[in-house]
């Protein structure tokens, strides 16, 4: 299967972007350093992190669950009065 995954066009008279697309648009809107700010991280930390990442070319992935998407029952599960939350999980994988 083969397609664009950066795309903006229009279709039908639709304007459409890829959801690549605006994830590149929005990430190119700020500096490093303003993402380092809003994250409260040092942007050397957020630099090195994503030469790391990007060593990898097409052979990294970035697997991340947090919330509802983590649990069939939603973020608490309610179960003998009992609150199970569930913390965010960044796990980088080597292919």
């Amino acid at each position: 299967m083969e397609g664009d995954l950066l795309v903006n066009t229009e279709i039908n008279g639709i304007k459409v972007k890829s959801v690549l697309q605006i994830l590149k648009e929005t990430v190119g809107a700020r500096k490093p350093s303003e993402w380092a700010k809003l994250a409260d991280v040092a942007e050397s930390d957020l630099v090195e992190l994503a030469r790391e990442f990007t060593s990898h070319g097409k052979r990294a992935v970035a697997d991340i669950h947090r919330g509802v998407s983590q649990h069939t029952s939603g973020l608490v599960d309610l179960t003998g009065g009992s609150a199970v939350f569930y913390q965010t999980q960044v796990k980088l994988v080597k292919v």
